[in-house]
């Protein structure tokens, strides 16, 4: 899918079918981080399913965490904007989770240093 943007289109949502299936957290996780690959690479082409890809923060821990690393590393990059999902990472800093809970925490406080992103913060 990394070799054109017409594969991209057209497997895209089979992709997106399996990660939002029952499938093992191990292939979700390795879907999450594909998702990463295909979206530094063709950010236009995902942008619309943004929000069903930040749904992957309600998910289980392991699946959480890479979303979540997955996240920081492509909002840090402005490779996608935040909209009303900051709030979702907001509520991630309370996670019972530590690893999920420090995630968090290190992506808000790169936020709040980053002024092109400060404006996206939740009241």
């Amino acid at each position: 899918m990394c070799v054109s943007q017409k594969a991209c289109q057209e497997n895209l949502p089979v992709l997106l079918e399996l990660l939002f299936s029952k499938a093992s957290d191990s292939i979700k996780t390795i879907i999450v981080i594909s998702l990463g690959d295909l979206t530094r690479r063709f950010p236009n082409e995902l942008q619309s399913y943004q929000d069903k890809m930040f749904n992957l923060l309600d998910d289980s821990k392991d699946v959480r965490n890479t979303g979540l690393f997955i996240f920081s590393q492509l909002i840090m990059g402005n490779i996608i904007l935040l909209k009303d999902q900051v709030a979702d990472i907001y509520v991630l800093i309370e996670d019972q989770d530590p690893r999920t809970s420090q995630l968090a925490q290190n992506l808000v406080n790169e936020l709040e240093r980053n002024p092109y992103v400060k404006e996206a913060k939740p009241d």
